[in-house]
Order: structure tokens, then C-alpha cells, then sequence
């Protein structure tokens, strides 16, 4: 009996050991792949002079060049300035693509919905026309109107006029 108990426990060894094995020899896998030959971060990791992080397909764009072709930027990351509307403060048209909590953004050519992250100092209920920019997918509503999914929204400070 003690030899059955025995084999039973070098054979539950060499698989575990079969297992880790096989594990450690994966793991450093995604690491080493990731990083490149040359050691550099992977381009959406990089900087840009403003100190935001944007990918290398990522396009700063305007809201009309979205509503436009909304083909040519579906799933594709946006970069966008303007202002915020909140829910009701925009000149969208429609309603919101996704839920009621659903924002509103505006630039100069154009309203857009954005669905996702609405940072805390913000009050989509009382907005004030605060200066933003969105880091966001572009995605087709279901009637086939384009619309922002945030990834990121940064307000910007207020601008003083110069006298």
C-alpha cells in the first residue's frame, strides 16, 4: 500500500512540476513582446508636447468631421476641444444613443452625444459651458448616429480676456 502511495505522489509531483514549468515559460511571454527591441514605450504610451497621452491612431478632430462619415471613425479613438452641455444645454439633436445619462458636447461645427465618464466636477444637471477635451472612441448608435464613448475627460481652466 505504502508504494501506491508513494507512486501516487511522484506522479501528482512531476505533473505539478510539468504544470509550473509550463507556466514559466509562458509568463514572460507577453513582457517581452511588448516591450519591443528597443526598449522604448509602445506608441500609445508615449507622449505628446501637451503632456496628454495619445495613441498612434488617435485623430483630434471636430464633431462635424464625425457627423459627416461616421464610417471613416467608427471604433477609431478621437481627440476633441469644446464645450460641455450636460443634458441639456446643447443643440443635439435627438435623444441620447445609449441611456438618459447621456451627455452632450459642442465644438464650433457641431453637438454630440457622450456616453461613459463624467468627471465630479462637473454637474451635467447645471453645466456652465466648461472647456474640455475628450479622449474617446467614436461608436454608431443604433439609428446610425455617431457618438463618443469617453475614455477620458479633462476640463481645462477657465481663459481670463486680455486686456
Amino acid at each position: 500500500m505504502t508504494r501506491a502511495v508513494s507512486r501516487r505522489k511522484i506522479r501528482k509531483n512531476r505533473f505539478m512540476g510539468l504544470i509550473v514549468a509550463v507556466v514559466l515559460a509562458i509568463l514572460p511571454c507577453p513582457v517581452l513582446f511588448g516591450m519591443g527591441n528597443t526598449g522604448e514605450r509602445p506608441p500609445e504610451e508615449k507622449r505628446t508636447t501637451s503632456g496628454t497621452q495619445k495613441s498612434a491612431e488617435q485623430k483630434a478632430t471636430a464633431v462635424r468631421n464625425i457627423q459627416q462619415d461616421p464610417g471613416a471613425f467608427a471604433e477609431a479613438p478621437v481627440l476633441l476641444e469644446g464645450l460641455f452641455r450636460g443634458w441639456s444645454g446643447g443643440t443635439c439633436v435627438g435623444s441620447p444613443p445609449l441611456t438618459r445619462s447621456d451627455w452632450m458636447f459642442e465644438d464650433s461645427s457641431g453637438c454630440i452625444y457622450v456616453t461613459g465618464m463624467l468627471p465630479s466636477v462637473l454637474s451635467a444637471a447645471a453645466p456652465r459651458g466648461e472647456r474640455i477635451i475628450v479622449d474617446a472612441i467614436v461608436k454608431i448608435g443604433k439609428k446610425g448616429a455617431p457618438y463618443l464613448s469617453a475614455r477620458s475627460v479633462k476640463v481645462l481652466p477657465l481663459q481670463t480676456p486680455k486686456e
